[in-house]
């Protein structure tokens, strides 16, 4: 358990600290607390960001930031455009000290927690100053000497307890209830998922001349990320993606379901917490992975480039630590840059030409699962600031209509900006409020209107607020306001949109029946079988490596509005030096 700190982080060179670098790291830190705490006690974004110039670190800001503890702090904004606004309002802070500072304020922020317990308890008011002293002078935390001090895992992980209780209980292998608990841990050691029986997959239906597995057997074990998956360096791609599917039970074999093993509440911590337990280790195999620094994607954009095209101009300019992505047909791995800052330093005339855009791998693969096609109609209907619109847009080639949702205002001013200078031209900006997205339940119900969107459209896409449980390497702030609270508002929050957004789906249509003749065929000599369109289909994704956002959500959905898979869903853990851990699921009407 000594090496849990990254390699990264236990060969800092302590002689390029300075004077002005650490006064600007810790007021950085100290800014952060303020921000959070004002964030935490309004419950909303500041309008602003709070005063950050050198003197906002007065006394007044170590009174504000000793209120901030460690489950209550939480940022407005995203640690990387927080870093952005700062480094604007200090503009004579000089490049290389930018990079420093990025680097080790995002190290310092992950392993806080692991400071404090070597450090020891430190005044509030001296937080951050104690920690960047243990964090760049003590040999006890360069050297990771804690084998004689009795940690829990969660502790040498740098992790909370609760947060990492729900990543060891999403390694427990699910089963049937007829199991008992013994039975579960005696499986064998890979990690599995269970789909219960009312998680249905379009494509095994019975008669379509694919499998269809008896409905004596309600449970089907899909085998997901291997146990080596977060224990190798590199990971085997053909072991990368869990597939979930099950048959389509008839009607008459509805009410004698299994009841799924799966709660509709947040995870309780699992019974054994025992560092020896299977689960425990690969969790905190997991959360090593998670507490390195992230691996940087391009997203090339094939109306302007090919991929191909982007890789010889980076080693046109020098830039060779670079390779295609593993996964997706849009990436490139980006090895040599530390920070988003110097990505966007180095490349931006290509970057500002519409080339590519930094995205994670993880990203880019679930925008592909929208298969969309010229003609179609799109709603992206938690789009932000288009990010995903992005991935499957140049699909349709500016043909047919994609319409961007969003409740924030100010991230559809963004997403437009950046559907324009990628070339996308088909798209529509529809803000709170848009005539073509009004629906009234009460009087509307489920019928589609001639002036609104409501069963028109090919795809829904609900990229779903959530924990982002699989993507801590970018933000490892957000797992300290990591809390059973918090997760139950995803979950309720993530029904409430999808509640929501499905209205908008196509239904599927039949032709007219054919009046048969008394010799029984049809009146016009054709099939009595009447023609069916397929109906819309609706993606719901997420960034969360969490069963609770993810396929228990499916579960929901399927049962409650009687919907089927259309594809097995894709999910991955995070990878070392590789994409963030997510979720994704392409779902269609009966």
């Amino acid at each position: 358990m000594a090496s849990s700190a990254p390699a990264a982080a236990t060969s800092l060179i302590t002689g390029s600290l300075n004077a002005s670098r650490a006064r600007h790291l810790e007021n950085a830190l100290k800014m952060l607390d303020v921000q959070s705490a004002s964030s935490y006690k309004n419950r909303t974004a500041p309008s602003s960001m709070p005063n950050l110039t050198a003197g906002g670190s007065s006394s007044s800001t170590s009174s504000t930031a000793s209120t901030t503890t460690h489950h209550q702090a939480v940022s407005a904004y995203p640690l990387d455009l927080f870093l952005r606004r700062y480094f604007k309002a200090h503009k004579g802070i000089k490049r290389e000290d930018r990079r420093f500072i990025s680097e080790h304020f995002y190290e310092l922020i992950r392993w806080k927690g692991m400071l404090d317990l070597v450090g020891g308890q430190f005044m509030n008011n001296n937080l951050w100053h104690n920690r960047m002293k243990t964090y760049f002078l003590s040999k006890r935390w360069k050297d990771q000497q804690l084998a004689s001090r009795k940690l829990s895992p969660a502790a040498i992980c740098g992790f909370p307890d609760y947060l990492f209780s729900c990543i060891a209980n999403s390694f427990l292998s699910l089963a049937p209830t007829a199991q008992t608990s013994d039975e579960v841990e005696e499986r064998e050691d890979d990690v599995r998922v269970v789909t219960p029986g009312n998680i249905h997959d379009r494509s095994s239906r019975p008669g379509n001349g694919l499998h269809n597995e008896s409905s004596e057997a309600p449970f089907d074990y899909c085998a997901t990320t291997q146990a080596t998956d977060v224990t190798s360096e590199e990971v085997p791609q053909q072991s990368l993606f869990a597939a979930t599917k099950s048959s389509r039970p008839s009607a008459s074999s509805k009410s004698s379901r299994t009841t799924p093993v799966y709660s509709q509440s947040a995870p309780s911590s699992p019974a054994n917490l025992s560092a020896s337990a299977p689960h425990v280790k690969k969790a905190q195999n997991l959360c090593r992975i998670l507490n390195e620094k992230p691996t940087y994607f391009l997203r090339v954009n094939p109306l302007k480039k090919s991929r191909q095209e982007v890789y010889d101009l980076l080693l046109a300019k020098e830039i060779n630590t670079i390779e295609m992505a593993k996964h997706s047909p849009l990436g490139i791995t980006l090895h040599h840059f530390q920070t988003k800052a110097a990505i966007l330093e180095a490349l931006f005339e290509e970057k500002r030409s519409g080339y590519f855009e930094l995205q994670d791998e993880s990203s880019q693969l679930m925008g592909l699962e929208v298969d969309c096609e010229p003609g179609q109609k799109v709603l992206d209907f938690c789009a932000g600031a288009g990010g995903k619109s992005l991935v499957f847009g140049p699909k349709m080639r500016n043909s047919g209509a994609l319409f961007l949702h969003d409740v924030k205002d100010t991230a559809l001013v963004q997403a437009r900006r950046r559907l324009r200078k990628a070339g996308i031209k088909n798209y529509q900006i529809l803000p709170p409020g848009h005539p073509l997205l009004h629906f009234n339940r009460a009087k509307s119900s489920f019928a589609a209107s001639n002036k609104t969107l409501l069963g028109k459209c090919d795809w829904v896409v609900l990229d779903v607020p959530n924990s982002g449980t699989g993507a801590l390497r970018k933000n490892p702030d957000m797992k300290y306001t990591f809390s059973e609270e918090k997760l139950l508002q995803y979950i309720a929050r993530q029904r409430e949109i999808f509640d929501q957004a499905l209205p908008y789906v196509r239904s599927p249509t039949r032709g007219a029946a054919r009046v048969p003749r008394k010799d029984g065929s049809a009146a016009n000599g054709s099939s009595l079988e009447t023609p069916t369109r397929g109906g819309g289909k609706i993606v719901y994704m997420t960034n969360s490596i969490l069963p609770e956002e993810n396929a228990r959500q499916i579960e929901f959905f399927c049962e409650k509005y009687q919907l089927y898979l259309s594809k097995e869903p894709k999910h991955a853990l995070p990878q070392t030096k590789g994409l963030d851990g997510f979720f994704c699921a392409v779902l269609e009407r009966a």
